[in-house]
């Protein structure tokens, strides 16, 4: 997760591969059991996949994950099959750590051009802020998911 500019195609490719072509193989390939059974088909998502927060493939990713079980939920619905998306918000996991990393990797590979244009400045606020928003803004209390899911308002029903 860095400023867009900042990341390759392959940047995007990687995470993209994993959190949405992933997980539309794993559900293509178990399609047919889960239709034979009129199951459940339950798809993680993220806040993300509402309202982008950062550059890189993890909003994308997110938004298609949303994309793919909203069409099939239609396409299942004639066949008992419901399809549901969990939404976790901003919860820290290991996931979120080396995010700093991240921006240190990206500002390190992308160009001497773009470099020049956002300058050190911005990329030395950005580094801090990353910083900020996973040290602070981040809940490390996994409590607060559970509970959220574990409620009635919350029922996959």
């Amino acid at each position: 997760m860095a400023p867009n500019k900042w990341l390759t195609k392959e940047d995007f490719a990687k995470v993209i591969d994993v959190n949405l072509l992933g997980l539309i193989d794993v559900t293509l390939h178990m399609l047919p059991l889960v239709k034979k059974a009129s199951g459940r088909v339950v798809n993680v998502s993220s806040v993300t996949g509402r309202i982008a927060s950062v550059g890189g493939g993890y909003c994308p990713s997110k938004y298609g994950v949303e994309a793919f079980s909203d069409s099939l939920r239609r396409e299942l619905h004639p066949f008992g099959v419901q399809v549901s998306i969990i939404e976790p918000g901003a919860f820290s996991t290991a996931l979120v750590k080396p995010l700093i990393e991240d921006v240190q990797k990206a500002w390190n590979q992308t160009s001497s051009d773009t470099k020049e244009y956002y300058g050190q400045p911005y990329f030395e606020k950005y580094k801090r802020c990353s910083g900020e928003v996973v040290i602070g803004f981040w809940s490390w209390d996994f409590r607060l998911e559970s509970r959220s899911l574990d409620s009635e308002e919350s029922e996959l029903r």
